[in-house]
């Protein structure tokens, strides 16, 4: 669910549900476990990685900071990962 609101910023909750054929009660968790949340004493829970944003009956889902750094953690990695592949396919090719 992070990755498609990473690629897709301001999708709504129902796209989401329909894209991920999943739910709208486990969407609606996950989503307030990637969001931050005040519970009943006061405190913060969730992750902090979405921000929801309320969009007439629906909510848009974006980013958060702490979420813009955690997919370009992972970009970067995804690239060094696709960089070996690469490297390990043209050696192979070479050999043969």
């Amino acid at each position: 669910m992070f990755l498609t609101v990473a690629m897709e910023e301001g999708i709504t909750s129902p796209e989401l549900v329909e894209q991920l054929n999943m739910p709208q009660q486990t969407l609606s968790r996950k989503i307030r476990s990637l969001g931050q949340t005040v519970d009943e004493a006061g405190e913060f829970q969730g992750y902090n990685l979405i921000r929801i944003v309320p969009k007439g009956k629906a909510h848009s889902l974006f980013l958060t900071d702490d979420g813009k750094a955690l997919w370009q953690a992972f970009s970067e990695m995804h690239n060094k990962v696709d960089q070996v592949i690469i490297d390990q396919f043209e050696i192979g090719e070479v050999l043969n």
